[in-house]
């Protein structure tokens, strides 16, 4: 593989990691909004430290 190929493949890849955190993002955007969790109430600093 030449330097031309590798950086055609690093650039590939750059673009598909980039592709899939939008896509990782927008699906649980849509989730919370159907599980409506943004609604919930907030948790507390105390009752969070205290889960096992």
């Amino acid at each position: 593989m030449n330097i031309q190929d590798w950086q055609a493949s690093k650039g590939i890849a750059h673009k598909r990691v980039r592709l899939l955190v939008a896509e990782s993002y927008e699906h649980t955007t849509t989730l919370f909004q159907d599980l409506q969790l943004r609604q919930g109430r907030s948790w507390e600093v105390a009752e969070a430290m205290a889960m096992p």
